[in-house]
């Protein structure tokens, strides 16, 4: 299923500067997703409402809330995986999820897995 979605697309300060509103039907997930809260993620700069507020996504997802071990990103041989999500920590560092669950930041040129989400209906 398609949907529109605002998406931060530039970086100032280390703060989401600006984005734009996309027709999506897969993405990244984001820290209020997964956990249910901003972690890493840039919420204020001090002095302006960042535009990484900007977003459809605000809750966890009932998959998560209700079973943690789900967070966990297993590959075929049932090795924990890490992967990343769309929050901005910096001008070049963005929020995951590490192999263990726990929520961690990492520079973006560094290769790690994805795990998009998408909507059923």
């Amino acid at each position: 299923l398609q949907h529109r979605t605002y998406l931060p697309n530039a970086v100032t300060n280390g703060y989401e500067s600006a984005g734009a509103w996309v027709d999506s039907t897969v993405e990244l997930m984001n820290e209020l997703m997964v956990y249910g809260s901003n972690i890493f993620h840039n919420a204020m700069s001090g002095t302006n409402v960042p535009t990484g507020n900007i977003t459809i996504d605000k809750t966890q997802l009932s998959l998560f809330r209700l079973d943690k071990t789900k967070i966990l990103a297993l590959d075929d041989s049932n090795a924990r995986k890490s992967y990343w999500l769309r929050d901005v920590v910096s001008a070049s560092l963005f929020a995951l999820v590490y192999y263990n669950g726990l929520t961690f930041n990492n520079n973006a040129s560094n290769s790690l897995g994805v795990r998009p989400a998408f909507l059923i209906y």
